[in-house]
């Protein structure tokens, strides 16, 4: 026992002692984009609002993998042939998510799930479950390493596009529970490692020495829209996350224990939100004055065709907000980037030389509007 403690000190004590220098990046644009909107047909069967959704490129097909919370199936819709091609049922009154979203990873033969009711589950290409591991309400597939302190949750990812480190492990948020966004206000959001791996195999959850940065909360002011840090998991043991407020992207190494920096700055999106006490960010009013003119980053997507990164930013000016994306190569270039009306899309979806991005919330009862960006060298 006192060499397996030895070992994890020393592991924790890498990640710590290991992180480099922060390394500073700028825009250098490489490749060239064209920009369509596409509208494909809906069956009766099929829900417009996708919730959650992924994407996978299978034999020269284009693929799309949605969560149809009415039915509580996965439905294989072909882009190129425009119809369904399967429907997966892994659910049963034994197995329910209720009627909570549930997020989904395309792996070789299956799928990762998460549910906020259900917790973790990877299941096989027909529906079949193969690991449950619940999320922080202890019931038959138990977290190891974990002390159910209902405290803290454990979540795979706040847009439920879900993402893995290898074929079998997941990268986890470890949230303060039933707190609204002023829990940065709290001491507790800044006294518990934040980051984790779940083995979806052994249930193994490994816990990582990362926290908030100190200047987070400086004086009782703080940036409470970035209570949850952005993250994705790149494979080969590896995940990048940030916390909007300023341009730097980390990248954890899970299995060397190492973290890198880098300060990736696109003078075309000069990063300007700066921190707000609690009484004004609770008034609303103040609130909306304080944010109208900010630019700030959200998200924080995996490119496994390029390799490399599409992080995503909100700029509000004069009252007009849109939505910037940047394209990142596997080196922390940004080599492209393009920006669309903020409210329009969300749920990047990838493919060789594409991606695409449903339109939010709905289109139309039979048909979905999508925005497709081609990457061009």
């Amino acid at each position: 026992m006192l060499q397996r403690l030895t070992s994890i000190c020393l592991f924790l004590v890498a990640i710590v002692s290991c992180q480099q220098p922060q390394q500073e990046t700028i825009i250098v644009p490489q490749l060239s984009l064209s920009i369509d909107e596409v509208k494909v047909p809906l069956s009766d069967e099929m829900p417009n609002d996708w919730i959650g959704i992924t994407s996978s490129f299978e034999d020269g097909e284009r693929l799309l993998h949605i969560y149809d919370i009415y039915r509580k199936d996965i439905i294989q819709y072909s882009l190129d042939q425009e119809k369904i091609l399967k429907r997966i049922s892994p659910f049963s009154d034994t197995l329910d998510p209720r009627n909570t979203p549930v997020g989904l990873y395309r792996l070789n033969k299956g799928y990762y799930l998460s549910s906020s009711s259900l917790g973790f589950m990877k299941i096989d290409e027909e529906g079949k479950l193969i690991r449950i591991w619940n999320n922080y309400i202890p019931r038959t597939g138990r977290v190891k390493n974990w002390n159910y302190d209902t405290k803290y949750r454990l979540r795979s990812s706040k847009n439920l596009i879900l993402s893995m480190l290898d074929e079998w492990t997941i990268p986890i948020h470890i949230e303060l529970a039933n707190v609204f966004m002023d829990g940065v206000y709290l001491n507790d959001f800044y006294t518990h490692d934040i980051f984790a791996s779940l083995d979806m195999n052994s249930g193994e959850l490994v816990q990582f020495p990362i926290r908030f940065p100190e200047q987070f909360n400086t004086n009782d002011l703080s940036y409470p829209r970035h209570l949850i840090p952005a993250f994705v998991g790149m494979g080969e043991s590896k995940m990048a996350y940030f916390f909007g407020h300023d341009d730097i992207i980390y990248v954890l190494d899970t299995q060397a224990g190492k973290v890198e920096e880098f300060k990736v700055s696109n003078p075309n999106f000069p990063v300007n939100i700066n921190p707000i006490d609690r009484a004004s960010f609770m008034d609303s009013q103040i609130r909306e004055e304080f944010y109208a003119n900010s630019i700030y980053y959200i998200g924080l997507y995996y490119d496994p065709y390029r390799k490399g990164l599409l992080r995503t930013g909100i700029k509000n000016q004069n009252g007009i907000s849109s939505r910037v994306y940047e394209l990142l190569d596997e080196n922390m270039k940004i080599v492209a980037q393009f920006e669309q009306p903020k409210i329009d899309y969300s749920s990047p979806l990838f493919f060789p030389n594409e991606i695409w991005f449903p339109y939010d919330q709905g289109f139309a009862e039979n048909e979905m509007k999508l925005l497709r960006v081609r990457i061009e060298e």
